[in-house]
């Protein structure tokens, strides 16, 4: 006889249906998928390569910011990108972009009429802050060497941030502007409204100042600052004593109101 073979539970039984000794070779199995778990040993090394990367690139940057603040420290006017490395175009550089639409092209206008009059050619220069550990005067000293200016040029920097402005000028300018001038507008005139943040009024005053000298006229000086008097605060003993009169004329007059009308009425109603 024959065995006959049955799929139960996923495996293959025999059943002998006639005879003890008919035995089935039918027990096979079907084969199975079976999932492959990652190794702890290939996670941990997915995990360390990770890390490696990161600790790279963290040590790149730092290095690239070293490097940059080396290169900062030994170019002292790597501060200034914007302020450019040969001659402006124009009279009026705002740097600092804090001065008014309209004060520009005024202030443009007035130097380019001084270069066409007496051949003197003024860079005024507004920047936020001068190179580190630079004084002003050095920093526009610094550039009237960079740009390359001669006996008739004047640079004039100044700096928002310290609220102070430098001047350099040529042999020719030297002559109708002295240093004494050239440091009274630096540290008086200029910080008067820029210490306030009203750059536009402090580089008027620059300009109001500087223009007068240039063309040999009197030097009207550094605008006077206006303080008001502790002293008008107070009044004076005759003002005083003239008030108090003037209180107490007023409280004898309504006392005196206060007792006749009631009396007054009285009389009237009792005629």
């Amino acid at each position: 006889m024959k065995g006959l073979c049955f799929v139960q539970g996923g495996a293959l039984r025999s059943r002998v249906l006639s005879g003890r000794n008919a035995e089935s070779t039918c027990s096979t199995r079907q084969p199975r998928m079976a999932l492959k778990k990652p190794s702890a040993v290939g996670a941990q090394d997915m995990g360390s390569n990770d890390d490696k990367s990161q600790t790279e690139t963290l040590k790149s940057a730092a290095g690239a910011l070293a490097m940059s603040s080396i290169l900062f420290m030994m170019d002292p006017l790597a501060a200034q990108a914007a302020v450019p490395g040969t001659t402006p175009t124009t009279h009026f550089l705002d740097e600092a972009g804090v001065v008014s639409r309209s004060t520009e092209p005024l202030v443009e206008k007035a130097l380019t009429t001084l270069q066409t009059n007496t051949g003197l050619d003024v860079h005024f220069v507004l920047t936020r802050a001068f190179p580190f550990d630079t004084e002003p005067e050095e920093y526009a000293s610094e550039l009237f060497s960079q740009w390359g200016l001669g006996a008739k040029d004047l640079v004039i920097v100044g700096g928002t941030k310290v609220a102070r402005a430098g001047l350099a000028a040529g042999a020719d300018v030297k002559n109708v502007l002295s240093v004494q001038q050239m440091e009274s507008i630096g540290n008086e005139t200029f910080p008067v409204n820029a210490r306030e943040d009203k750059y536009s009024a402090a580089v008027l005053d620059v300009n109001n100042r500087i223009l007068p000298i240039l063309y040999g006229k009197e030097d009207p000086g550094p605008p006077k600052i206006e303080r008001e008097s502790a002293a008008g605060t107070f009044k004076t003993k005759q003002e005083t004593e003239k008030s108090k009169f003037k209180y107490w004329t007023v409280f004898w007059v309504l006392i005196l109101i206060s007792f006749i009308v009631p009396f007054v009425q009285y009389f009237w109603y009792t005629k």
